[in-house]
């Protein structure tokens, strides 16, 4: 199986189950619609707590990171996105350290 398959479908069903609790605004904005969205209402998030978009279980020291800032940036799957490739980075490099540290022994 295709592990990136798995990844990708979570990512896209989080952002589908976040953008069902409250509306969010386009990953991307364009002159034509930061044009329409000042015509437009401002509503505000039903009933979303202030941290929904943050990944779930963030290792350290990526828990410390402003993960509403990067949703409001990125939107909930570039963030989330943003979060495996963290996980992945920060992996990597344990697994570098780790290696060295035996290679100094």
């Amino acid at each position: 199986m295709n592990a990136g398959y798995f990844i990708a479908y979570r990512i896209e069903q989080r952002a589908a189950a976040l953008s069902e609790r409250s509306p969010s605004r386009p990953a991307a904005a364009t002159e034509d619609s930061l044009s329409a969205a000042s015509s437009a209402p401002v509503t505000s998030p039903s009933r979303a707590p202030p941290m929904a978009s943050a990944p779930r279980r963030m290792p350290a020291p990526l828990d410390q990171l402003p993960w509403d800032l990067a949703k409001d940036e990125f939107g909930t799957q570039g963030a989330d996105f943003i979060a495996v490739l963290g996980r992945v980075l920060l992996s990597e490099a344990k697994d570098v350290m780790r290696v060295e540290e035996v290679a100094m022994t």
